[in-house]
């Protein structure tokens, strides 16, 4: 098992976690399939907006992500990312 693989299974255990989390956020917040939708939306904007930081950051040479450097790696990212930021949106919904 190569070193940029252990990261992507890494990676994976973690958007796991998250997905559990947002399941019960879900549960918890008693939100429709509307609200769930919309929060995965949002989740996914985040997804692409933090992808397009790190892409302008790596062609400015600011950082670099290895596991990024493969497609399997970044759709591994933006999946992490829009699981994770998902919950977030729903609980500051009604807030909003």
């Amino acid at each position: 098992m190569t070193n940029s693989s252990a990261t992507v299974m890494e990676l994976l255990v973690v958007t796991g976690a998250y997905a559990a989390g947002l399941v019960l956020v879900v549960y918890l917040t008693r939100a429709g399939q509307r609200r769930v939708m919309g929060a995965l939306a949002g989740g996914v904007s985040a997804a692409v907006v933090g992808l397009v930081a790190s892409a302008v950051a790596e062609a400015n040479d600011w950082w670099r992500i290895p596991v990024v450097q493969a497609v399997s790696g970044r759709a591994v990212i933006l999946a992490g990312l829009a699981i994770s930021t998902a919950p977030v949106y729903l609980v500051t919904w009604p807030v909003a």
